[in-house]
């Protein structure tokens, strides 16, 4: 996703990634991979389960973890693209997310004033 984070941008969304690690593991990561957008913790889980997407025992040690998901909200909260897998090895490319972003209606202000969520689990290994 780093990437294309600029072309994101342009299309009108900002990304931000959802882990159920620590603060301090998503800081570690974010800085050395560069991102440039953030990536939020959701160590109590109540965020990957209120949409959906708990992968229960699936991580280390049979920890819960996110499944693999894209959502795309617009500036209200809903949800109007998403891509969901079992498979932490397939992802959403940056491309299929700029083309669902730019297949949504734009707003008078020429913007489509959407927000990018991708959860995502970083264990040893995992970028």
């Amino acid at each position: 996703m780093q990437s294309r984070f600029e072309d994101i941008r342009e299309a009108g969304a900002e990304l931000v990634a959802i882990s159920v690690d620590t603060v301090e593991r998503n800081a570690k990561v974010g800085e050395s991979l560069g991102l440039d957008f953030p990536i939020l913790s959701d160590v109590d889980t109540a965020v990957i389960k209120a949409w959906g997407v708990v992968d229960n025992e699936g991580g280390i040690g049979g920890a819960d973890i996110a499944r693999p998901a894209t959502f795309i909200l617009d500036a209200e909260g809903v949800i109007r693209w998403r891509n969901l897998t079992s498979n932490w090895r397939i992802r959403s490319s940056p491309e299929e997310i700029i083309e669902a972003i730019e297949k949504l209606p734009v707003l008078p202000h020429g913007t489509s004033d959407l927000q990018l969520g991708r959860m995502h689990h970083n264990s040893e290994g995992d970028s």
